[in-house]
């Protein structure tokens, strides 16, 4: 996924309770990366062809699931036009720590499409290579108010991976647009 031509942009963020918080930071490249203003935690989006991909880093198995959900829904909505107005209980299972990164996206895609849902908080509250239950924070769509941003068709498998690091945690996937 970071091969030649990816473009790419790191984000920063605090270990406020990110189901209320807001920190604002500016990417410095262009594209659909540029669309990204307000992050909460530390995510790099890496745009492709037609694919759009995304490397999350966490301290944390938790948090690097937690990061990788932010920055999926930062491509798909502009966070700060989602108040937090429902918290809802998510539980996921997968087969391994790739499955279950892909089924956790998947969910939160599915509610965004499928029960048009936007989301601008998520919690992890426990998470293992193949369970995960959060929260996620936010309300109904609505297209009047809520800024909409790339339109990402599916989470692939593709080039998807979950890896204890030196540092850390770090996850990447890919998403069709």
């Amino acid at each position: 996924m970071g091969g030649a031509g990816a473009a790419r942009v790191r984000f920063t963020g605090d270990d406020l309770n990110p189901c209320f918080s807001r920190v604002a930071s500016r990417p410095q490249e262009q594209g659909i990366a540029d669309k990204v203003r307000t992050v909460r935690r530390p995510f790099e989006i890496l745009e492709h062809t037609a694919d759009v991909g995304l490397r999350a880093h966490g301290r944390t198995l938790p948090e690097v699931y937690q990061n990788a959900a932010l920055g999926m829904l930062s491509l798909m909505v502009d966070p700060d036009s989602v108040r937090p107005e429902q918290e809802e209980e998510i539980e996921v299972q997968g087969t391994d720590a790739v499955d279950l990164l892909v089924s956790w996206l998947h969910e939160i895609l599915y509610r965004f499409d499928g029960r048009k849902q936007v989301f601008s908080s998520v919690r992890v509250n426990e998470a293992t290579e193949s369970r995960l239950r959060a929260a996620l924070c936010g309300e109904s769509m609505n297209l009047a108010r809520h800024r909409l941003r790339a339109e990402i068709k599916a989470v692939t498998y593709h080039g998807a991976r979950v890896d204890k690091e030196a540092n850390g945690w770090v996850a990447e996937v890919l998403f069709d647009i």
